[in-house]
């Protein structure tokens, strides 16, 4: 069984690690258990087109005309 990634997964985490590097989520979960609120990565996901990542192109999934739209 091949378990490696195909170019288009390879190409989806390298695009994560650059979209939630702008934020230290290991400083911000620690701040938070102080009190401090969570940073809010909805709007990340939805600048880097992830909100329809989990649904099939038959459902509005990635690269179909009525992909989701964030709000």
């Amino acid at each position: 069984m091949n378990l490696a990634l195909t170019d288009e997964q390879e190409f989806l985490r390298e695009a994560a690690r650059g979209a939630l590097s702008r934020t230290n989520y290991v400083e911000a979960a620690r701040e938070a258990l102080e009190g401090a609120p969570l940073p809010d990565l909805w709007p990340a996901a939805c600048e880097a087109g992830w909100s329809g990542c989990s649904s099939p192109r038959t459902m509005a999934g990635p690269g179909s005309a009525r992909s989701t739209r964030c709000s």
